[in-house]
């Protein structure tokens, strides 16, 4: 800290021509030494600073001096900056500090006098080519504030309270933040409006139209020195009742120009001895005309200040005769504020015929209420001229006349805080909703679920809480793009809202994920509104010109029925929401008693399944398929299984999803295609049926560059020919990306490998994309084989398409044939392949052929 002790007498001056050859010889005289003073001092000119001679200067220090005077108070200053001012002021090693904004934290540590010294408020300054606005216009910016103001607290409450984010540079003195400003190292400065009007332009910065914290500002004094504060009362008590006084004239010079240099130290001896000549000369007459005419331009330049504060603050200042509350005076900025002229503003009607009706009442009462030396402060709205509602606030305080009486003026300054109260309106909004889809976002939707319950629990009516995921977003934001990712989130927000009643809550609840909240509708309306929800995200969604096929999966839980607190019910649609995803989502579930003990539920599912693939732990099972006509199996479909130590066998939907949505896939995929090669060089042996075997692949493999190398790596360490091994892929993934999968499967190709369009009938494939894809075979889908049974429609539609992919030079497979009706429509249809339970269930390979034989 640096600290310098200074000492002030009393100024002279020159008040006739033979006083000023005085004041040349004579010294300063001291104060008497009375009590001694300790008061704090930083730069923040003009209110309080020390001035190019290491004396103090400003406007706080004019009143203290004269208050210390009276009082005899020996003052000594402490230089500090405004963080250790505050600092010594705490530990009792400073009694006082002028400059302080009252805030609660403060109120605690120190002293205050009743009555406030001035009123300010803060401003943002910038570089004139700037546009700063308002305080939502701050976001990605740097600010310049000073450490441990009333400005660098409510800026750290802003970035606390709301999504705004900007980058807050500290400083020690005000000077230092208008210099990280005009040097570019900061976007803009904040100071009070005091230091701004003053320094700005200086600075080459100009004010911005943001203004907050309106404050009033005190001397503190350490808890040890409180009994300073009662003569600081009483001075400024006075000298506010009286226009001539020491407070005014204070305050004059305050807003009273700068000067812009210094004296060189010869020129005041030089001047004192020439006007001592021209004194001796008779010319005191001249010097004394050149002073008044000094004095009056010097005047008129602070009433033109004063002139422009008035006009340009972001206040009207106003007084009333009291108890009466007639109109005595009215700052000209009523009209910029309002956009009522002046001289209607000024008419004792014009507050009762615009002050809003539902706050007139109430306000009226509190102003019977005010007490002599009291501020009463009151937030309420008028209606402007042009029909827009104002928030205003109204600073008041009643100065009693001198006789005695109850009568006196009323002294108050009108804020204008519409401006402010919608930035907090927007704060509000931006802390509670999501950027992206203007949707409340989780924190919101946790007090919309406790009001919907609410109102279930009162109506006694059921509440329906609907969670829904995007299948495969992921491997969307990876392929395409974020901004795509963004487009399709918006466009599935448009997609619910317009499915959502008006009284429904819809919500994002995460990253892929919204939630919608439901009352009072019975449970097979609910139903049939979750069928079409379904449907309608399945719509095909246009993106870069191509449809995309979007779908979801669904989760519900029902109040009472699942849950009566928000977390329990939003863990039971999350459980229903994951069960549907595991059967292969576009469906919705509702939660089940029985999925709180699934195992896709345990939280230590994929740890598990990245060691069981490390380690090897997950086997092959495989399904036959055969020759239709002649019952003859001629290949494999590799299906993998894995023994969990816990929890036994589990089938590829207890845990495929969780790996597709952590890349645990790719491992996997690789895995199961080195090991079906393995396998088909050990059936390679003489009198083995099995020519040929099909592996499935995720849709990440599309965008694997080194999966046809691994494929011709894995084909020459088991020295098996390439039309042996064949690559399944679903339609679905084909049809989403078919530029990219035509790439990657023309490479697989040209190594002579058998590509396959598996699950065909389930999505929307195009047949021009289908010829142009480089597919050797194509796996009907097993619901299309199920449909056989009860549709005729569905006989006629499947012997079009055998016939179709015959003329196509297409090899045709079906899946999932499980009666002998299935099986004799198929065989007289020409369908050539086929495979189901009736011909074969999965098997390990070593009973495969057991199992074959019994077929």
């Amino acid at each position: 800290m640096r600290a310098a002790m200074l000492d002030r007498g009393p100024k002279t001056g020159l008040i006739a021509a033979t006083a000023l050859i005085a004041w040349f010889f004579c010294l300063p005289a001291q104060a008497q030494p009375g009590t001694p003073v300790r008061i704090g001092i930083y730069q923040n000119a003009p209110k309080l600073h020390v001035d190019e001679s290491g004396n103090p200067a400003g406007f706080f220090i004019d009143l203290i001096q004269l208050i210390a005077r009276d009082q005899d108070w020996r003052t000594e200053y402490v230089e500090c900056r405004w963080a250790e001012c505050l600092e010594l002021l705490r530990t009792g090693d400073i009694d006082l500090m002028p400059d302080v904004a009252l805030t609660e934290s403060r109120r605690r540590q120190f002293a205050f006098h009743r009555i406030p010294v001035v009123q300010s408020w803060s401003q943002v300054y910038c570089l004139p080519q700037n546009d700063f606005k308002s305080l939502a216009d701050l976001a990605g910016a740097t600010v310049a504030v000073l450490e441990g103001s009333v400005q660098h607290d409510f800026l750290r409450e802003l970035q606390r309270q709301s999504d705004l984010a900007f980058e807050l540079r500290t400083v020690d003195a005000l000077p230092a933040a208008f210099e990280l400003a005009r040097s570019g190292e900061a976007d803009v400065a904040v100071a009070n409006h005091f230091f701004g009007q003053r320094n700005a332009f200086d600075y080459d910065l100009v004010e911005t139209p943001i203004t907050f914290n309106q404050a009033s500002l005190f001397f503190a004094a350490s808890p040890a020195a409180r009994s300073l504060l009662p003569p600081i009362d009483r001075a400024l008590s006075e000298w506010k009742k009286d226009a001539d006084s020491p407070y005014f004239a204070a305050l004059n010079r305050t807003y009273a120009a700068p000067r812009n240099g210094a004296w060189p130290d010869w020129l005041m001896p030089a001047l004192v001895i020439g006007i001592a000549v021209v004194i001796m000369l008779g010319a005191g007459l001249l010097l004394l005309r050149w002073r008044v005419q000094s004095a009056t331009a010097r005047l008129e330049q602070t009433n033109q200040r004063l002139n422009h504060l008035l006009e340009s603050a972001p206040v009207v200042l106003y007084a009333l005769k009291f108890p009466e509350m007639t109109v005595e005076w009215v700052s000209p900025t009523v009209e910029r504020v309002t956009g009522f002229p002046l001289s209607e503003a000024s008419r004792d009607e014009w507050w009762p015929e615009h002050v809003h009706p539902d706050d007139k009442d109430r306000i009226e009462a509190e102003n019977l209420t005010i007490r002599p030396h009291q501020t009463l402060v009151q937030e309420y709205r008028v209606l402007g001229r042009d029909g827009e509602t104002l928030a205003v606030r109204d600073e008041k305080r009643l100065i009693p006349n001198d006789d005695g009486g109850t009568s006196g003026t009323i002294i108050g300054s009108w804020n204008n805080v519409t401006a402010a109260r919608r930035q907090a309106r927007q704060v509000d909004f931006l802390s509670h909703h999501d950027r992206l889809t203007s949707l409340p976002n989780r924190s919101r939707l946790d007090w919309l679920l406790e009001k919907a319950l609410a109102s279930a629990e009162r109506s006694r009516t059921g509440c329906h809480v609907i969670l829904l995921d995007l299948d495969r977003f992921k491997s969307i934001n990876e392929t395409l793009g974020v901004a795509a990712g963004d487009r399709i989130l918006r466009l599935v927000t448009s997609r619910l809202l317009t499915w959502a009643h008006d009284d429904d809550v819809v919500a994002r609840f995460g990253n892929d994920e919204f939630c919608m909240v439901t009352t009072g509708l019975a449970r097979a309306e609910v139903q049939d509104r979750l069928d079409r929800l379904v449907a309608e995200i399945a719509t095909p969604t246009p993106v870069a010109g191509r449809d995309l096929l979007l779908t979801a999966s669904v989760g519900v839980a029902v109040y009472p029925r699942d849950g009566t607190r928000p977390e329990t019910l939003l863990q039971r649609a999350s459980q229903a929401l994951q069960s549907s995803r595991v059967q292969g989502g576009n469906r919705w579930q509702e939660f089940d008693p029985s999925l709180e003990g699934r195992i896709e539920t345990s939280p230590f599912l994929e740890s598990d399944l990245r060691h069981a693939i490390q380690n090897q732990d997950l086997t092959l099972y495989f399904q036959p398929q055969f020759e239709l006509s002649t019952n003859r199996a001629v290949g494999v479909e590799a299906l993998v299984r894995w023994v969990h130590p816990e929890h036994g066998m589990l089938l590829p939907a207890s845990f495929i999803p969780m790996a597709e949505q952590t890349g645990l896939i790719e491992a996997m995929d690789l895995w199961v295609i080195r090991e079906t090669c393995r396998q088909l060089a050990e059936w390679r042996g003489p009198g083995q049926p099995v020519v040929r075997a099909s592996v499935n692949l995720s849709a990440r493999e599309l965008y694997n560059e080194d999966l046809p190398r691994y494929i011709g790596d894995c084909l020459a360490e088991f020295d098996l020919p390439p039309l042996s091994l064949t690559l399944e892929l679903t339609e679905t993934m084909l049809m989403e990306s078919p530029e990219r999968a035509r790439q990657v499967l023309e490479q697989i190709k040209a190594l002579g490998v058998r590509i396959a369009m598996d699950d065909f009938g389930t999505g929307y494939s195009n047949l021009a994309y289908l010829a142009q894809l480089p597919i050797d075979e194509v796996k009907l889908d097993q619901s299309l084989v199920r449909e056989l049974d009860n549709s005729k429609e569905m006989k006629t539609l499947l012997r079009g398409m055998i016939s179709l992919f015959e003329r196509l030079g297409l090899a045709l497979v079906a899946e999932g044939i499980e009666t002998d009706e299935q099986l004799r429509f198929l065989v007289e249809a020409g369908c050539p392949t086929g495979q189901g339970y009736l011909l074969g269930r999965p098997a390990p390979a070593e009973k495969l052929f057991e199992r074959s034989a019994e077929c």
